[in-house]
């Protein structure tokens, strides 16, 4: 491509540009036409226009031929508008017309530089494809339409070519002005050196002139060892496209921090900027502390021309916190148990970089053995032992155990530091222990219990046994303190390989002796393996009392005790009565063989019994069952049964004599609580003979006969003789 010339402002329809090659390009809006362009509409032959003109374009031999032929663009209101970047005139080429862009501005004398369109025997898309196509085969220039276009200064609309008046001008144009060419080198048309043009200094348009960094927060990943930075990007543009650019950037004061770099891309008509800064050169910035630095960036087109913008870098300060320089003795302390004394002391000091900061103390934690405070302006603490505790007695003698709390110091923005105060406790000799539900020495265990049920164990399954002067205890000893009839203390899950078992003779007390050395484990499985049960179907309600102790050796644990709540359940009632109670039969009403009638036995009855383990318990009876022969029913109160057989049924008089027929009911006792128990009874239905029963009508029972004889008249009669 050539120097840049023109630049399309507004197209309408299809417009081409050819470059001095013969390379074609379809234009648009914002598209650039180089030095060398010819730029005019893509025509197609049909109906429109007709316009005839001889021509004699340079570089075509021979003499012009005269011609007419019809040509139109797609459509007969298109045009392009293109500014001139020499002149800043502004080109109006109608659908008919054309321009050439040279070096300087060929004007519009048409003999000395022509240009075709669409030439005899030569179809509109070769025109399209080779230019060099619109001259005839021996050389000669076909018949074309020319036209040129006048310069239109900006803002002229554009002009339709069927405005008469518009287009007189732009089909008899006049001589064009002549642009002053850009360099020596490019004036095609003469061979005088053109005057340069002045330079026009680089103008920074648009971008990015402001940047900030925040220091890295305390105690954040990279505070201190990372690297700040803030970039940015200024755009410019040069009316000079040859020219060649630098930068160079200065602050607007001294001692600075960080470094700032500008770089210039001059394709992209760009400068970048970077500020970086080392985040250890700015801790000293305090939360809310800003530090400003301003930057000249001076751009140099190398012509004498520069143009330049400052850059404003801002710089945010982050707290940092407190820093504890009170050595480790300030943080230590040593009490012991049952001393005349049981405070430990000590005072922790801190220092903050940022000026006028303010430093507050605060503690966390939970003693065990004890309890700690600290002064939130002084730093100064105090441990307070707590000998009222079971875990401070549970200390042997000689035992350290080390307590540590968590002392912070907060400035006046939040930000924090901690140190570790450790405190050594010191034990002395105390009672062995025993905790039966895992909380805690001496605390009780409670459990219930149900009638009925297995055993329960009388500790829980996380119980400790522990004793600080010895591993070896030497007894245990269980007691039922208020034992009830039917109460059981169970010790058949005792390991005896590793304890002697001896049991009082009421059963509620319990010895268990360790057979040897065994640890505190051994005898928190032996007390965990008694259990406590009752074998009475009404026990007493009574919460049972349980108390267990450990030796070791010289005295006594403290008691600790097991609390068992008991609890009844309903027992079901129990039928007593025999099965004779529950059995009868009863005889069909009929005949004897010798015609006699017996009444039969009509009905039979029965009475059950029963009784319930729980006092005071009421029973109820009824009874469920259908029968073909009879009926059943029994004394809700009583249990006394009855049934009764009904002689006017089919069923009933159908059974032959010597026939059995049992028929099973179910009877059941209910007891107040809902519990029931069942008992089957049984009746056999024996049959009678019944006579049997004429059924016939009385015609079925009356006849006649004829004798035989003769008639009056001699004739024969056989008569009826049967």
């Amino acid at each position: 491509m050539g120097q840049k010339v023109g630049v399309v402002q507004e197209i309408v329809g299809e417009f081409k540009a050819i470059d001095k090659d013969g390379n074609i390009r379809i234009l648009q809006a914002g598209d650039v036409i180089y030095e060398g362009d010819e730029v005019s509409a893509v025509l197609v032959e049909g109906a429109g226009a007709t316009a005839s003109q001889s021509t004699s374009p340079t570089g075509a031999e021979g003499t012009g031929a005269t011609a007419s032929r019809p040509v139109t663009n797609t459509s007969n209101d298109s045009y392009i508008l293109i500014q001139d970047l020499r002149s800043s005139e502004s080109y109006l080429i109608p659908q008919n017309g054309y321009r050439f862009f040279g070096t300087q501005d060929m004007g519009s004398d048409q003999t000395q530089l022509g240009r075709q369109t669409v030439s005899d025997g030569q179809a509109p898309e070769d025109f399209g494809d080779d230019r060099g196509k619109g001259f005839s085969p021996d050389g000669t220039l076909a018949a074309s339409q020319e036209f040129f276009a006048d310069p239109v200064h900006d803002p002229v609309p554009p002009v339709s070519p069927f405005d008469d008046d518009a287009n007189k001008t732009l089909l008899n144009p006049k001589p064009l002005a002549e642009p002053e060419p850009e360099s020596e080198s490019e004036d095609l048309l003469s061979e005088e050196t053109s005057t340069p043009e002045p330079n026009q200094a680089p103008v920074i348009t648009s971008g990015n002139a402001t940047g900030s960094v925040t220091e890295v927060a305390d105690k954040a990943p990279g505070e201190n060892t990372s690297t700040l930075t803030s970039r940015g990007v200024l755009t410019f543009s040069d009316a000079n496209a040859s020219d060649v650019h630098t930068v160079l950037s200065s602050p607007h004061a001294t001692g600075y921090v960080g470094v700032f770099t500008p770089t210039v891309n001059a394709a992209a008509g760009a400068v970048a900027w970077e500020f970086a800064v080392a985040d250890a050169d700015v801790d000293h910035l305090a939360e809310g502390e800003v530090l400003t630095q301003n930057y000249t960036i001076t751009l140099d087109d190398g012509q004498g021309g520069t143009t330049s913008q400052t850059v404003t870098i801002t710089i945010n300060g982050s707290n940092d916190a407190p820093v504890i320089e009170s050595d480790a003795a300030a943080a230590s302390g040593t009490v012991t148990e049952d001393a005349a004394a049981h405070v430990a002391t000590g005072t922790l000091v801190s220092s903050d970089v940022d000026t006028g900061a303010t430093a507050t103390w605060s503690v966390e934690g939970t003693g065990t053995y004890g309890s700690i405070a600290i002064d939130p302006a002084t730093g100064e603490w105090t441990y307070t032992l707590d000998t009222s505790r079971a875990a401070t007695q549970a200390l042997k003698a000689g035992e350290i155990r080390n307590e540590t709390f968590t002392a912070t110091v907060t400035d006046d923005k939040g930000a924090t530091s901690i140190q570790v105060i450790t405190v050594a406790v010191k034990g002395t000799n105390d009672l062995p222990q025993v905790d039966l539900n895992g909380s805690g020495p001496g605390t009780g265990f409670v459990m219930n219990y149900t009638e009925n049920d297995s055993g329960v164990s009388i500790a829980d399954t996380d119980m400790d046994v522990s004793d600080v002067d010895t591993e070896h205890l030497q007894q245990i000893v269980i007691d039922l303190t208020n034992g009830q009839p039917g109460d059981v203390l169970d010790t058949s899950g005792v390991d005896t390989s590793k304890f002697d078992v001896s049991v009082s003779a009421d059963g509620f007390t319990i010895t268990l002796t360790p057979k040897g050395d065994l640890s505190h484990a051994d005898f928190e499985d032996a007390i965990k393996a008694v259990t406590f049960s009752s074998t009475s179907d009404d026990p007493n309600t009574t919460p049972r009392t349980i108390d267990v102790k450990v030796n070791d050796g010289t005295v006594d644990s403290t008691v600790a005790t097991t609390t068992i709540s008991v609890a009844k359940t309903n027992d079901a009632p129990e039928i007593t009565s025999g099965e004779d109670d529950a059995s009868g039969e009863v005889v069909e009403a009929g005949h004897l063989d010798d015609g006699t009638v017996v009444a039969g036995t009509p009905s039979v009855s029965g009475t059950l019994t029963s009784s319930d383990p729980d006092a005071g318990d009421t029973a109820t009876w009824s009874v469920a069952g259908t029968s073909n022969y009879g009926t059943i029913n029994i004394d809700p109160a009583t249990g006394q049964w009855t049934y009764t057989l009904d002689n006017t049924l089919a069923a009933t008089q159908a059974l032959k004599e010597g026939e059995r027929v049992e028929q099973t009911f179910t009877a059941t006792v209910t007891d107040d609580k809902g519990a029931t128990a069942t008992e089957t009874i049984t009746v056999t239905i024996n049959g009678t003979n019944d006579a049997p029963v004429i059924t016939s009508h009385a015609a079925a029972a009356t006849g006649s006969v004829t004798e035989a004889g003769s008639n009056d008249d001699g004739t024969a009669v056989p008569g009826s003789p049967t």
